[in-house]
């Protein structure tokens, strides 16, 4: 049940994300990790997917990996945009700044994707995510609640509801489930 309700926002994103930004995009580009010509000569539109697959976020990583692989094979069965397929190209942000900055690097300048979504968290997003603001690469966040992350630029959005949001809601569910709760923790990274 966790696993769905982490994916079907993740695929939604993806699903409005990849429409979006192929319907107003360039020349299509790239694979999961074939070079740009060769995804050019299929006609893929490449878009990216800077997501966790390792370090102490892989749990999350991997479940958006999961949801990106689905969205893309449903949409590539529907007929992809417009009768073109598309194509994610995935890099691991694994679980620091440093590993999202290359990501998104990576998927810009070498891959050429038209769009990026991710990366896994807040911290990450406020690192790389002015990257791709800079270089007019819409990029969107599928997991980031931080204050401030739609405000680093033009191109950058998120489709997780922000922290402020998210925490009275949870206490409020909580104080449903059980009305006696005196103390609560809270745990971040």
């Amino acid at each position: 049940m966790l696993r769905k309700r982490l994916l079907i926002p993740l695929i939604l994103s993806l699903v409005t994300f990849g429409l979006v930004v192929a319907c107003n995009s360039v020349t299509p580009t790239s694979q999961t990790n074939p070079s740009p010509a060769e995804n050019a000569a299929t006609g893929a539109i490449p878009i990216g997917a800077a997501l966790a697959q390792t370090s102490n976020l892989a749990l999350l990583g991997q479940e958006q990996v999961i949801g990106v692989k689905m969205a893309e094979t449903y949409f590539n069965k529907k007929g992809g945009v417009n009768g073109t397929p598309i194509k994610v190209i995935i890099q691991d942000v694994a679980g620091d700044e440093q590993g999202a900055i290359n990501a998104i690097n990576t998927l810009i300048t070498q891959d050429k994707v038209v769009g990026i979504l991710g990366p896994s968290l807040s911290q990450q997003a406020f690192a790389a995510s002015p990257i791709a603001d800079r270089a007019k690469v819409p990029i969107l966040g599928p997991s980031n609640t931080a204050k401030g992350i739609p405000q680093i630029g033009e191109y950058v959005g998120r489709v997780s509801a922000p922290v402020a949001v998210v925490a009275p809601n949870a206490v409020k569910t909580a104080l449903k489930i059980d009305p006696k709760i005196k103390k609560v923790a809270v745990f971040f990274a």
